[in-house]
């Protein structure tokens, strides 16, 4: 997407009708120029009214980032926050990644509010919804190795379900190693990346997506696979908000993992997981099936996975787990 569609976006954001002429002066283009930044968004899923001699209209209201909003939400956490929102950028991950080799500073946040690659911050098999949804990244750093942080994933994913649940998703579950879902749909994903020697100190980068979903009435756009954190919790939800409660999550969740590891987030990690003693169908990286009951995570975030008579301790975050039954 454009800047210009953006633009327009944001003026189509405000009620009302918007004609095509007055848009084309306020940004000193041609109609034609405006004509085709609305297609642009349109292809992006937003449905968009065209109505001869009034202009354009967006069909659904969108809820469009404020700093002043994102940062009264994240309240006293804010201190180790510094938070910047950009209109657009390939992957906040690669962009945040480059500034972490500059030295900046741990809790430096990139949102976008437009995403053109998601699956360069979170995977290419999901994203979320075009200002339906949140693509953010987080810099953070530890004094320790990238081999004493193995429970971190399963930190990060906790302080998703902590804000999911303040919003009012009491059913959500996390899904290994932290994703999250409603119902067995996808509400957000996280890639997580370290970069380190093995002694330390580590740059940790988390990229992040999560369907807020001001955008699930284009069912066009929908994928029956994901869901959305409106849905989950039966009231429209503003993104600001959202992103402010998740990033104050994530910085109580990631200062208390510096400081006590795993800890006490292991349990509620176990109590959320989808596949908490349960009977599942494993598929490793390389391939291999197995079939065993998922006993819980170890204090360094290892998958306790029963097999047979024996237990194994499973790393990957790339294992990906089925359901058959109750153990």
């Amino acid at each position: 997407m454009t800047d210009l569609s953006l633009k327009v976006l944001h003026c189509l954001a405000h009620d009302g009708f918007h004609s095509g002429a007055a848009l084309a002066r306020a940004f000193a283009v041609t109609r034609g120029t405006i004509w085709n930044a609305v297609r642009r968004l349109e292809a992006a899923g937003h449905e968009i009214y065209h109505v001869r001699g009034r202009g354009y209209r967006l069909a659904h209201p969108v809820s469009l980032l404020s700093m002043s909003s994102i940062r009264r939400s994240v309240g006293k956490e804010a201190r180790f926050l510094e938070i910047e929102l950009v209109d657009s950028a390939d992957s906040t991950n690669t962009l945040l990644k480059e500034r972490a080799a500059a030295g900046a500073r741990a809790g430096s946040v990139l949102v976008a509010e437009w995403q053109d690659n998601g699956g360069a911050t979170i995977r290419p098999a999901w994203r979320p919804n075009v200002t339906g949804g949140l693509t953010f990244s987080v810099l953070w750093r530890f004094p320790q190795g990238v081999n004493m942080l193995g429970g971190l994933r399963l930190a990060a994913g906790v302080a998703l379900i902590r804000a999911a649940t303040k919003l009012g998703a009491f059913d959500v579950q996390l899904e290994w190693p932290n994703d999250m879902v409603w119902r067995g749909r996808k509400l957000a994903a996280m890639l997580i990346e370290m970069e380190a020697a093995p002694t330390g100190p580590t740059a940790v980068l988390i990229g992040t997506g999560i369907n807020v979903g001001s955008m699930k009435r284009s069912s066009s756009r929908i994928n029956e696979t994901d869901a959305d954190l409106e849905t989950a919790c039966g009231r429209v939800l503003d993104r600001s908000e959202v992103l402010g409660l998740v990033l104050r999550e994530l910085a109580q969740a990631l200062d208390g993992f510096a400081r006590g590891g795993l800890g006490s987030m292991r349990a509620e990690w176990e109590r959320h997981h989808l596949h908490q003693n349960k009977r599942v169908a494993l598929t490793l990286p390389n391939g291999r099936n197995d079939e065993g009951v998922v006993r819980g995570v170890a204090d360094d975030g290892a998958l306790l996975f029963e097999s047979g008579n024996a237990m194994r301790r499973l790393h990957s975050q790339e294992i990906r787990l089925r359901n058959i039954s109750a153990a």
